[in-house]
C-alpha cells in the first residue's frame, strides 16, 4: 500500500485488525474516563481524535483535546464558592509549580490565606497568594465583583477592604482580563452522559469488527497451517 508521501508499507490483515483493536481500545478510555469524572467539580471532558494515518500507527494516532466549555452551574450560597462564567481558570500554587483549575470550592486557611481544598494556595493578580490580613467573622461579609476583585465588608467598618483580585489565566497561563467571576456558585463537569454513552457505540462496533477479522483470518491460517501439515 503505498501513501500519499511516497512512502510504501507493507502489512498483512492480522496486524492492521489488532492495530485497529488498540485504537478502538485507547478511543473507550478516553469516553470512560469522561464518564468516571462526570461528578468531578471543574473537570473538562476529553474529547478523542484520531490523527492522519491513526490505521497504520495504532493507538499512537489516537489522541484527546481538552473541551474547554464551562460546565453546568449549581448554586449553593456559599460564599467561598466561585465560578468563571467564561473560559479561564483560576491560577493556584502547587507542590512545584502553577497549577490551572476550575474547581472554586476554595477555604480560608488558619493563617488567612485563601486556599483549595487540597490546601493549594489561590494566587492573586499581583502573582502572590490571596492574604486577609483579618479572617472574617462572618464569611458572607466578603464580596466578591464579577471582575475577580474580592473585597470585605462589615458595619463596623468605615470602608470596604480590599483583599485582593483573582488571576484568571488562560489554558496557555497568560492573564484573562474579561473573565467574568460569580460567586455562592460551584462549576459541575461539563461532560454529558447522554452523549457519551451514544459516543461508546460505534467504538466497539468498530472494535468488534477489527476483532471478528482477526478471528477470520487466524482460522484462515490455522486451517493453512493444517492442509499444509497433511501435505508432509
Amino acid at each position: 500500500m503505498k501513501l500519499f508521501s511516497g512512502i510504501t508499507v507493507i502489512d498483512d490483515g492480522m496486524n492492521e485488525s489488532i492495530r485497529g483493536m488498540r485504537s478502538e481500545m485507547k478511543l473507550l478510555q478516553l469516553i470512560t474516563n469522561n464518564i468516571t469524572r462526570f461528578g468531578v467539580a471543574g473537570y473538562q471532558k476529553k474529547i478523542p481524535i484520531k490523527t492522519s494515518f491513526a490505521e497504520y500507527i495504532g493507538s499512537h494516532g489516537v489522541d484527546a483535546i481538552t473541551d474547554t466549555t464551562p460546565g453546568r452551574m449549581r448554586l449553593t450560597g456559599n460564599p467561598l464558592d466561585f465560578i468563571i462564567e467564561t473560559h479561564g481558570y483560576f491560577q493556584v500554587q502547587g507542590k512545584d509549580a502553577i497549577k490551572l483549575i476550575r474547581d472554586g470550592r476554595f477555604e480560608i486557611s488558619k493563617d488567612g490565606y485563601m486556599v483549595t481544598l487540597d490546601q493549594e494556595k489561590v494566587l492573586g493578580t499581583d502573582g502572590e497568594p490571596i492574604h486577609f490580613e483579618k479572617i472574617p467573622g462572618n464569611l458572607k461579609d466578603i464580596k466578591v465583583d464579577p471582575d475577580g476583585t474580592i473585597n470585605l465588608y462589615n458595619k463596623d467598618y468605615t470602608k470596604k477592604i480590599f483583599v485582593g483580585r483573582f488571576s484568571i489565566a488562560s489554558e496557555e497561563g497568560t492573564p484573562i482580563k474579561e473573565g467574568i467571576v460569580r460567586q455562592g456558585y460551584t462549576e459541575e463537569s461539563n461532560v454529558n452522559l447522554a452523549d457519551e454513552f451514544f459516543n461508546m457505540i460505534p467504538i466497539r462496533r468498530n472494535f468488534e469488527a477489527n476483532k471478528q477479522a482477526f478471528i477470520l483470518q487466524s482460522d484462515n491460517i490455522n486451517k493453512l497451517i493444517q492442509m499444509l501439515g497433511r501435505g508432509q
